[in-house]
């Protein structure tokens, strides 16, 4: 057996460089795995070398890293057959929202006996096509991952000193959302919201629940849209549960909340083309962002 190691030293708390030295470096040897390695030193340097690696001889990707890590390895294997891939996760990232999802509560390289199916969508987005796994994200979770990019240092609790600061403000985000559910019905959003989440992952992060019931082997998503009408004290109530056994947004009439299985957004206003977040990366929104499930997967350990 062979595999390519991706490691991302600035995911997370920037400990994935230890993580492979410490834990994973010496199984290889031991069980004779070859392995070739590639740390990246900054933003698309993954995509650039995974695009250009010579799969001929295996298929096999070890991610020590975060949603982000695994967002550039699709998009360096996007032209590939993806069906072929083997993808082993290392979660040292921020969120790590497919690794909670994946209901794994600690990773055991010896033991790979349940392979899971992650179905990809592709995103089309200033005439830029690419793949996501994770979902889409616009409002003021995507401004409290992407504004307390600093305070990585203090691994989660940075999302909810974030999350404080934005909640105060509350800022909101003219969108238009066209969506088609899974009757084939065409739907029309078109108002302001505090945040829209479209994710194919029960988690959003390893403490931020979703939906309990999506699957990442299923070919639909779940769409979940906060209006500005919703007040504070809701908001807060709803933060303080995101970490529970349930999802709070669906205690909340104001919330909608539907499966998709395709959907395009349309800014309307400045606040929103600077919040959109696709698997966890920024992308500036001045067009229209595009999604949709394709007939392509990949394997995930």
């Amino acid at each position: 057996m062979k595999i390519l190691t991706i490691i991302n030293p600035n995911s997370g708390k920037g400990n994935s460089k230890q993580i492979f030295e410490k834990n994973i470096k010496q199984y290889l040897i031991k069980n004779n795995i070859e392995f070739d390695i590639f740390i990246s030193k900054k933003k698309n340097e993954i995509e650039n070398f995974v695009s250009k690696y010579d799969f001929n001889n295996h298929k096999n990707i070890l991610s020590l890293g975060g949603d982000g890590t695994l967002f550039e390895i699709l998009q360096g294997i996007k032209n590939f057959d993806t069906n072929e891939f083997n993808l082993y996760l290392i979660p040292s990232g921020s969120g790590n929202a497919i690794y909670t999802s994946l209901q794994k509560p600690q990773f055991n390289f010896c033991k790979l006996k349940n392979i899971n199916e992650l179905q990809l969508s592709e995103f089309n987005l200033n005439n830029k096509k690419g793949l996501f796994s994770v979902g889409i994200s616009v409002g003021i979770i995507s401004d409290v991952d992407l504004n307390t990019e600093w305070l990585r240092f203090l691994g989660n609790t940075r999302y909810d000193l974030g999350g404080l600061y934005y909640i105060l403000r509350t800022p909101s985000y003219k969108l238009k959302i066209n969506y088609t559910d899974l009757n084939n019905n065409e739907k029309i959003l078109n108002d302001e919201f505090i945040q829209l989440f479209i994710f194919k992952c029960s988690h959003c992060s390893d403490t931020m629940l979703l939906n309990p019931d999506q699957k990442m082997n299923q070919k639909n998503y779940t769409l979940i849209a906060i209006p500005s009408s919703i007040s504070k004290i809701e908001l807060v109530k709803i933060f303080m549960n995101l970490s529970s056994d349930y999802s709070p947004y669906y205690n909340n009439e104001k919330i909608i909340i539907e499966t998709i299985k395709s959907f395009e957004i349309i800014p309307l206003d400045n606040s929103s083309m600077k919040s959109l977040t696709i698997d966890g990366e920024y992308f500036e929104f001045n067009t229209p962002l595009k999604g949709n499930i394709i007939n392509k997967k990949i394997n995930i350990y």
